[in-house]
Order: C-alpha cells, then structure tokens, then sequence
C-alpha cells in the first residue's frame, strides 16, 4: 500500500532535490525547509545567548560536566 504525501512533505522533498549538494569530503550539504520564513522567527539571539552563559558559569563550577559536554 503507497500513502499518499502531504503537501508539506511533497514541498520539502523538492526542497532537498533542488538543494541537495555533495562536498569534497563527502558529506551532503541541503538547504532547511522552513515552514515559514526564516525572518519570522523572532529575536532569539538574547535568549540564546543568556542560556549560553548560564552553561558556561554550570561549566566554571562544574569540571566533570564540562569533560561530559565537550
């Protein structure tokens, strides 16, 4: 039995065929198929960037879970 595809996947496979490229060394390289555009999103940054520093500071206290991340 062959499911149909939904529109979103029938998009996001041709997303990935006109994208995909192959590098030198061999790994695939496609472009994300964003559901909506990317400008949409929203200011991240701040909050992205405040959840790095609180992993940072965990890390300063914490050698062991550092080792563990890297």
């Amino acid at each position: 039995m062959v499911k149909s595809m939904k529109e979103e996947d029938k998009i996001c496979e041709q997303i990935f065929e006109a994208t995909v490229i192959r590098g030198k060394d061999g790994a695939y390289t496609v472009t994300i198929p964003f559901k909506a555009d990317p400008q949409e999103l929203g200011v991240s940054q701040i909050k992205a960037l405040a959840r790095m520093l609180k992993l940072e500071k965990s890390f300063n206290r914490d050698e062991e879970l550092k080792t563990s991340y890297i």
